[in-house]
């Protein structure tokens, strides 16, 4: 069956306790202590397109995901759990994803 998506734009202000960590080829957002905003795209989606993407995330096995709120309304977005950060703790922080890649 085809996917059924609308873009509704980049968000400015995804807020979420979660930040973003360099993992080389792409970025990984984690949980925070306090609450980070995060820059990302927004789309509405159905629910064939939800499971295509849980399978390129590799959700749940890989990537977790939870609801955040946007200026959109909720969103979900995906992320690594604590238990990753912890065990790899040499990975460094990025303030925006785009300067830093």
């Amino acid at each position: 069956s085809q996917s059924r998506y609308k873009f509704l734009f980049p968000s400015h202000d995804i807020i979420s306790p979660y930040y973003l960590i360099d993992l080389g080829p792409y970025p990984a957002a984690i949980p925070g202590k306090k609450t980070y905003n995060i820059i990302g795209e927004v789309y509405q989606i159905d629910l064939e397109t939800l499971k295509r993407c849980d399978r390129l995330e590799g959700y749940p096995s890989f990537y977790n995901r939870s609801i955040v709120k946007t200026e959109y309304g909720d969103a979900w977005m995906y992320h690594f759990d604590r238990q990753y950060e912890m065990a790899h703790s040499e990975k460094r922080r990025i303030e925006e994803w785009s300067r830093a890649a």
